[in-house]
């Protein structure tokens, strides 16, 4: 009876203990999971961001270069009208960025594409100035190239590592996860074993009591 009432009270205590450990690993996969997902969201829009900001850029350069070749003031009215799209994808890089290197990138970028914008409005937007090749150029180079251009691509850099370091972490934690299960798994069998075991020794004592009765009566 005493063994019998040790596994009473042993195997519930311990299959409750095992069933909060399954419950537990279950709610912080399922948490991990989300977290990962929203960081993966962030990181994703951030690099389209990037990428987008730099495809203006270089449109807008290539702009600026058919105008050295050909003179034609249209070339930079295209350039001038990709300000709202450059806008858009900085506020969207802008309001993505959570690091204080993502921020200081996309501060050049914007006080690059400001000074751009500005410089360009001064050229185009009076017919009767006198456009030179000069100015156009410094534009194409030491704004456009040297500081909105290598700060943008920068600021991409700083995300795509990120983004391979959030997969770094995730497939550790993953292999901590799956080894967490394992050994929870393993301890449910070797108590599944103890319980078997305790379960056939009271079944063999009881069958033995028995028998003694059975062998007095028998003579």
């Amino acid at each position: 009876m005493r063994l019998r009432n040790k596994l009473g009270m042993i195997l519930p205590v311990t299959g409750f203990l095992l069933l909060c450990l399954g419950f537990s690993g279950a709610w912080y996969v399922l948490q991990l999971q989300h977290q990962n997902s929203r960081l993966l969201d962030v990181n994703v829009a951030s690099i389209r961001a990037a990428e987008e900001i730099e495809l203006v850029v270089r449109e807008m350069r290539h702009e600026l270069g058919l105008y050295l070749l050909t003179k034609d003031r249209e070339h930079l009215m295209t350039a001038v009208e990709k300000q709202p799209e450059a806008q858009e994808w900085l506020t969207a890089a802008i309001a993505l960025s959570t690091s204080d290197e993502e921020k200081v990138c996309l501060s050049e970028v914007s006080h690059g594409l400001k000074e751009y914008f500005v410089e360009l409005h001064q050229l185009v937007d009076d017919p009767a100035t006198d456009i030179s090749s000069e100015s156009v150029g410094k534009l194409l180079g030491e704004t456009l190239s040297d500081k909105v251009l290598a700060a943008a691509h920068q600021y991409l850099d700083l995300n795509e590592k990120e983004l391979e370091q959030s997969n770094q972490e995730n497939k550790a934690m993953a292999q901590k996860i799956a080894l967490v299960m394992a050994l929870l798994g393993a301890c449910a069998g070797v108590v599944g074993l103890e319980a078997g075991y305790g379960v056939a020794r009271a079944i063999s004592r009881s069958m033995f009591l028995l028998t003694v009765p059975i062998r007095d009566v028998a003579g």
